[in-house]
């Protein structure tokens, strides 16, 4: 399958992209220590639900806007 892949560029591209979000959270688990794992949830939750907050009020001012 390695190989498979190693001959398309495309696919190499599409595939360390997709693996890309677990190396970063295995990176963020082996070298951090617990209150820094724990700013890095805070500060992930506070943005998640700001951006949820942003959205809803998008759709809101959107008449057009139909999901």
């Amino acid at each position: 399958m390695a190989e498979f892949i190693n001959e398309h560029p495309v696919l190499k591209t599409m595939v360390r992209v997709g693996l890309l979000p677990a190396v970063v959270i295995s990176t963020i688990v082996v070298n951090t220590t617990q209150a820094q794992k724990i700013a890095i949830i805070g500060l992930v939750a506070l943005v998640s639900v700001a951006l949820a907050v942003w959205i809803t009020k998008q759709r809101g001012r959107d008449p057009e806007y139909t999901p």
